[in-house]
């Protein structure tokens, strides 16, 4: 019995999540009846620096990260490493950072319109 609640509960809160937002209606009176945000490329609104790993920091290490990664509903997902240098060693401070950038969501006639972007960026790490 127990477990049918929590279940209730978790299709309750999943839905609720799965639900496009109408902007229109969360904010009246800020965009037109027919705003539509959709752009064919976009910009982090919040994008989050990586943290330069101590060691590489002390021992004086410089490189950079190359990644690809998807944007979608304004957050970021399907992150790949496509070149580093020197291997490794910025990889998952750079992963990390990027799991934070934030995008602005897409509209249509005011309601959240999930477009996937495909996008890429490089990260580099320079001691200055």
């Amino acid at each position: 019995m127990r477990i049918l609640g929590i279940t209730a509960v978790l299709l309750v809160i999943s839905g609720c999540k799965t639900t496009p937002m109408n902007v229109c209606e969360t904010y009246p009176g800020s965009y037109p009846a027919n705003y539509t945000y959709i752009p064919d490329e976009i910009q982090p609104i919040v994008r989050i620096e990586p943290r330069y790993p101590k060691k590489a920091y002390e021992d004086g290490v410089t490189g950079f990260v190359k990644l690809s990664y998807s944007v979608m509903n304004g957050s970021v997902s399907n992150i790949q490493i496509i070149e580093s240098s020197p291997e490794g060693v910025f990889d998952k401070v750079s992963i990390a950072a990027l799991q934070k950038w934030k995008y602005q969501d897409t509209f249509k006639d005011c309601v959240q319109y999930p477009k996937e972007y495909k996008l890429e960026t490089r990260l580099d790490f320079n001691r200055n």
